[in-house]
């Protein structure tokens, strides 16, 4: 069995589709989505509809991206609805036909609600932009883990592999 690493679909359905076509999946693999599975892009909801027939034959882990994060607090606090869809949301209320939150999918809700900020398995970590390798993960910040870009201090400590 493996595992399958994809980030940053961007509610690109058709590229998603084409990338599921390419790796030679196999039932029993695991599929971890490093995040931003919708926004910007044309069809975050063909997308998810996509992730759900996944989930019918394989593992697959959300990892929680800054623009899931982002809809989940505009979901909670409607004051932060306008950066949201000034970052690619409207694209994603679009695709669903949507005029409010109420017309995605509670199944879609379910899966962004349960995403989590890290998976880890004996052999690697998986997180959506960054760590601090000097901290555990259970002290990571979401900050890091969702919006920190790679820097250069991180490349000087030893032993750690980027995959």
């Amino acid at each position: 069995m493996s595992i399958w690493a994809i980030g940053d679909i961007h509610g690109n359905s058709k590229h998603f589709k084409q990338l599921l076509e390419f790796i030679p999946l196999v039932p029993g693999d695991s599929i971890v989505l490093l995040g931003d599975v919708i926004d910007r892009g044309p069809d975050s909801a063909g997308v998810m509809r996509q992730i759900h027939k996944l989930k019918q034959t394989h593992e697959v882990i959300l990892l929680r991206g800054n623009h899931e994060a982002m809809l989940l607090q505009a979901r909670h606090n409607r004051e932060h609805l306008p950066f949201w869809i000034e970052c690619g949301g409207g694209a994603t209320l679009d695709s669903y036909h949507a005029k409010s939150f109420d017309d995605i999918p509670n199944k879609d809700w379910s899966f962004f609600e349960s995403s989590q900020l890290y998976y880890e398995t004996e052999e690697a970590i998986f997180v959506h932009a960054n760590l601090d390798p000097t901290f555990e993960m259970s002290c990571q910040t979401e900050s890091d883990l969702l919006w920190r870009f790679y820097d250069e201090g991180i490349s000087s400590i030893r032993n750690i592999s980027f995959l």
